[in-house]
């Protein structure tokens, strides 16, 4: 399975001059167990980074079964997989890879 907590591509950051100081981008891949969309979606993300070395992201997975996060269970029930950037929701369902890459080279703000 996957871990709830990940960091891609450390190092790249610091080879491309990112400043230390900034913070990685994170993702939030909020799924379910038994989930063929889910397990797609995290499949095609990871895909997406290992193919874009300029691209450091925390990734992080929240299985909305657990007791904690029933307020995202009920909000997001019809609608798994969820992905959100930086605490932003950029998209559900099917992974688009292609502007997945661009929001994560998007600057933040």
């Amino acid at each position: 399975m996957w871990p709830t907590r990940r960091l891609l591509r450390p190092a790249v950051a610091a080879a491309a001059g990112r400043h230390a100081a900034t913070p990685p981008r994170v993702l939030t891949i909020y799924s379910k167990p038994d989930c063929l969309l889910c397990d797609e979606a995290k499949e095609a993300i990871d895909e997406a980074l290992a193919g874009a070395p300029d691209v450091t992201a925390v990734v992080e997975t929240v299985n909305v079964e657990e007791p904690q996060h029933a307020d995202k269970r009920q909000l997001y029930r019809l609608e798994i997989p969820v992905v959100h950037l930086d605490g932003r929701k950029i998209m559900y369902g099917r992974v688009d890879t292609g502007r997945l890459l661009q929001l994560l080279r998007t600057p933040s703000a």
